[in-house]
């Protein structure tokens, strides 16, 4: 999962209460990627995709 702008979302969403009052938990925390800008987005979209062994070139050609 893929949050853009981290200091706008920790403001809004107190994630770790969140995890306290149960409502995700601690797995779907740990699931939560930050990124603050386009290419940091980018690079960790790129990355998952590495990751999981699909294939980005189609996916990264387009860009």
């Amino acid at each position: 999962i893929l949050i853009y702008g981290r200091k706008y979302w920790d403001e809004v969403l107190n994630w770790k209460a969140m995890v306290r009052w149960g409502t995700i938990n601690e797995q779907e925390y740990e699931m939560l990627q930050f990124a603050d800008t386009v290419e940091e987005a980018f690079d960790r979209i790129r990355a998952g995709l590495e990751k999981y062994h699909m294939d980005a070139e189609p996916f990264l050609q387009a860009y």
